[in-house]
C-alpha cells in the first residue's frame, strides 16, 4: 500500500473518531479543569506582533487586563470640564518560554501486510498523542495555580494555616462551608470566582443535585450553587491531592502561539509543517512537524508535535498577597 499521507483524510478520520463512542472514550482527555478556565479566562490575547512569527525564535503576544486599582473620589468640578484620567486595559508583551512535544513515526512497509489504510493509522496515532499533551497542560495549570496561590484574607473557622493553604477538617467539608468560602471570596476581592475541585466537595455537591427535587433538599442544593464548580478528580487527586482552589476568572491567561499555519507547506523536501487544533481544549493548536526521509531500505515518516505555550498572572492585582488564587486542603478528621 502506497505511503501517501493526506491532511483531510488525517483530520476526518479524527473528526470520526469524536463521533463513535468507543473511540471518543479513548480520546476523551481529563482535563476539566483547564478546559473550563479556558471558557471563564478574561484577559485578552492579541494576535503575534511584529517581529515575531514563524520566522522568529520566540512567539512574543500583547496580554490585556483591565486596571481597576487605585481608584478614589474627588471634589465635583465644573460639568465643562474635560477628564483627563483614561480608564484603558493595560497591556504586557510576553515571550512564550515553554516548548513541550511528543513524537511518533511509521515506516512504509509497516502497512504492507496490514488492511489499516496509513491516513487512519496516522490520525488515531496523532490524537492520542494529541490527548497525551492536551493533560500535561491541564497539569501545568494545576501546578500554576499551587505555585501562585496567594494569602488568605479571611481566616475561615475551624481551620489553621500551613503557609498559603487553609487546612480545614474533613468533618467541615459540606453546606455550611459555603457561606464561609463566600466570606472567603468577598475578603479577597473576588469578583467572578469559582472553585475547582478534586473529591472535597464532589460526593455533597453531586447528592445535592438530586435531593434538590426533595421539600428539605432544596435549600442545600441553593447553597451549594451559589458557586460555579469544575470538577476534576483524577487530576487534582494526582497533582495535589486533597486540594480544593477557589480561582478568579481575572487572575489567570494561558498563553500559546504557532508557528505554522492550517494548511500542510512543504518547507524543504519532504518536510512538512501546519498546526492542528486540539479536540479537548478550546482555541489551543498545536504545530506539527513531519518528515519523510528513506533509511534503512525503508521509507520513514516522523511527526513532532509541539506545544508552544506559557501561564502568566495577572499583573494587575491591586494587592501583591491577593494573587487571585486560594488553596484549601482537607485535612483529617477530628
Amino acid at each position: 500500500m502506497a505511503f501517501n499521507v493526506s491532511l483531510p483524510k488525517v483530520q476526518l478520520y479524527i473528526d470520526q473518531a469524536w463521533v463513535d463512542p468507543i473511540q471518543k472514550a479513548d480520546l476523551r482527555a481529563e482535563v476539566e479543569a483547564l478546559r473550563m478556565h479556558l471558557t471563564k479566562q478574561t484577559a485578552r490575547v492579541e494576535p503575534i506582533i511584529s517581529g515575531t512569527g514563524r520566522n522568529a525564535k520566540k512567539i512574543t503576544k500583547t496580554i490585556y487586563w483591565q486596571d481597576f486599582c487605585n481608584l478614589t473620589t474627588e471634589a465635583c468640578s465644573d460639568d465643562c470640564v474635560q477628564t483627563s484620567a483614561a480608564s484603558d486595559d493595560t497591556e504586557m508583551d510576553v515571550t512564550i518560554s515553554t516548548c513541550r512535544q511528543i513524537e511518533f513515526a511509521y515506516t512504509e512497509k509497516q502497512f504492507y501486510t496490514t488492511p489499516h489504510d496509513p491516513n487512519q493509522t496516522i490520525a488515531m496515532a496523532l490524537a492520542a498523542r494529541m490527548k497525551t499533551m492536551d493533560e500535561y497542560l491541564n497539569a501545568q495549570f494545576l501546578a500554576f495555580l499551587e505555585a501562585n496561590k496567594g494569602v488568605h484574607q479571611y481566616e475561615i473557622q475551624g481551620g489553621t494555616a500551613d503557609g498559603n493553604d487553609w487546612v480545614l477538617p474533613a468533618e467541615n467539608w459540606d453546606e455550611d462551608l459555603i457561606p464561609q468560602l463566600q466570606l472567603a471570596a468577598r475578603f479577597s476581592k473576588f469578583n467572578r470566582p469559582y472553585l475547582l475541585d478534586g473529591t472535597n466537595l464532589w460526593a455533597k455537591v453531586y447528592k445535592a443535585g438530586y435531593y434538590s427535587a426533595n421539600a428539605d433538599g432544596k435549600g442545600e442544593n441553593l447553597l451549594f450553587n451559589t458557586f460555579p464548580y469544575v470538577f476534576d478528580p483524577l487530576t487534582i487527586n494526582t497533582v495535589a491531592p486533597n486540594k480544593t482552589y477557589m480561582v478568579n476568572s481575572s487572575a489567570v491567561a494561558l498563553v500559546h502561539g504557532n508557528y505554522y499555519g492550517d494548511a500542510r507547506e512543504e518547507a524543504a523536501p519532504g518536510h512538512f509543517r501546519y498546526r492542528i487544533q486540539s479536540r479537548n481544549l478550546p482555541g489551543i493548536f498545536y504545530d506539527v512537524i513531519e518528515k519523510v526521509t528513506c533509511t534503512s531500505n525503508d521509507i520513514l515518516q516522523s511527526w513532532q508535535l509541539k506545544a508552544n505555550f506559557s501561564f502568566f498572572l495577572n499583573p494587575k492585582g491591586c494587592d501583591t498577597d491577593i494573587t487571585g488564587i486560594l488553596a484549601f486542603e482537607k485535612g483529617a478528621g477530628a
